[in-house]
């Protein structure tokens, strides 16, 4: 915006209001910053460095037009609204432009302190310079030779998108919305941090389904950004198996190729089944609906239960995936999410009723593990102590205190103890049916996540298997 100035001799000069372009970009920057923070809380909860560049540089599929959509609505939209609000301010008010640029300053100040308040800026710094020799003290790597198995059992791991144990803590009232999985759950058993139903805790780097698979497979977190890969070097689930002469198989209802997870599972001795390998279309954009794979799934115990030798398969769902979905037979409810959550809990606990009435059921350990928390944020409350589903089945512990501080790499041993393989510690894991604390009884969450937010060269060298 120009100004005039007239002079005592009646000629007239322009004078432009300074720095206003640059402000309007600055202001740009700042209000790209705060949509991207919140964008970011939305679809992924506390995140991490690690988290953030995982999803920029991994293939996620037809899922990533989910994440284009509310990127648009929510970080591009806002911030050329701003941008265009302050230009005209500038504009039409003289005030406002002749100090546009400072305000602007303030702004992008202002959208820092809070973004790195919740992105945490020097997580990112950790995450990238800071080393730390927590895995050379903690890091238990098992000796295959060394382990045994006695009465061999079949293994099912349900890995629950998004399931977590206090859906009953939900933002709009406190009404349970999963009364079939809490009535299932009393025939088996669950590892809490309290009296009570409950969870466990999700730590750093496990918060999102390709870190949580890994973590419940290979008992330690993913800090690596590279999405080729594949942690060849790490003894995980799938190799302990193996080595026991277990058929193994994953089952999912989406594209193996999401996040790297099918050369993951292969790489460790798993077969793979998914959307491209069963013949099927989409039903949401990028999977099946859960009530289809429950029927395959039916169909793969049926055909396994028939094997000569021990089987474990492996099962991921989709449906609570933000921002919902639900099968057509479900009941129907206002909220979206609400539906879905409730439509899972039919859906999985009807099939967990279906598994315990099979004569396999008798020799097959059952796990069902939310593989994170929620995305979607805003439906608990903000004080809501939100714990991950888990829940073990035909597990045969006696005697067990369930009163434990877990996360995901407890489950490991754990999962082994369930199948009758006893191994007190693995990786980063403790076998909750022991005496033995876990990192989190012994460390804390708060100390435990300050470690594995820092880079390692154990992780680097040991772990990964570095394929450029």
């Amino acid at each position: 915006m120009e100004k005039k100035i007239i002079k005592n001799d009646n000629t007239v000069i322009k004078e432009k209001k300074p720095y206003i372009k640059t402000s309007i970009l600055i202001v740009f920057l700042a209000g790209f910053l705060l949509g991207l923070t919140y964008f970011a809380h939305r679809h992924f909860g506390n995140f991490t460095a690690a988290q953030m560049v995982f999803h920029f540089v991994s293939d996620l599929g037809n899922a990533l037009d989910e994440y284009i959509v509310s990127f648009r609505e929510k970080v591009l939209l806002p911030a050329f609204i701003v941008s265009l609000l302050w230009y005209l301010m500038a504009k039409f008010n003289g005030f406002f432009g002749r100090h546009s640029l400072k305000f602007a300053l303030v702004f992008l100040c202002c959208s820092l302190l809070y973004s790195n308040h919740k992105m945490s800026f020097y997580d990112i710094f950790t995450y990238n310079f800071i080393y730390s020799d927590f895995y050379e003290k903690e890091f238990k790597t098992p000796n295959l030779k060394d382990l045994n198995q006695t009465n061999p059992k079949n293994l099912i791991i349900i890995y629950a998108e998004s399931l977590e144990s206090k859906y009953d803590l939900r933002h709009e009232d406190d009404k349970n919305i999963i009364p079939n999985l809490k009535k299932v759950a009393k025939q088996g058993l669950s590892f809490t941090s309290h009296d009570g139903f409950g969870g466990h805790t999700q730590v750093k780097n496990t918060g999102w389904t390709a870190a949580g698979l890994l973590s419940y497979n290979c008992a330690f977190p993913l800090s690596s950004v590279d999405k080729e890969n594949r942690y060849e070097k790490a003894i995980c689930l799938g190799d302990v198996l193996d080595y026991f002469g277990y058929d193994q198989e994953y089952l999912l209802g989406s594209d193996a190729s999401f996040a790297g997870a099918g050369e993951f599972f292969k790489t460790h001795k798993v077969k793979i089944t998914d959307l491209k390998t069963l013949g099927l279309k989409n039903d949401i954009g990028w999977g099946i609906l859960d009530d289809k794979l429950y029927k395959i799934a039916k169909d793969k115990l049926r055909q396994k239960a028939t094997l000569d030798k021990p089987f474990a398969l492996y099962i991921s769902t989709i449906n609570m995936h933000f921002p919902g979905n639900s099968s057509p037979n479900c009941k129907k409810y206002d909220n979206r999410y609400t539906q879905s959550v409730r439509c899972t809990d039919d859906e999985l606990s009807e099939f967990l009723n279906w598994i315990l009435a099979q004569n396999f059921a008798k020799n097959t350990a059952v796990v069902v593990l939310g593989d994170h928390i929620s995305m979607v944020q805003r439906y608990f409350k903000s004080d809501a102590k939100r714990e991950i589903f888990n829940l073990f089945l035909n597990s045969d512990f006696q005697n067990i205190n369930t009163n434990r501080k877990a996360s995901h790499f407890d489950m490991l041993p754990t999962i082994l103890q369930s199948v009758n393989i006893s191994i007190d510690e693995f990786g980063l894991g403790r076998n909750l049916t022991k005496n033995n604390p876990t990192l989190l009884e012994k460390y804390g969450l708060e100390e435990l996540n300050k470690e594995i937010g820092k880079r390692n060269k154990f992780y680097d060298e040991k772990l990964l298997q570095q394929l450029f």
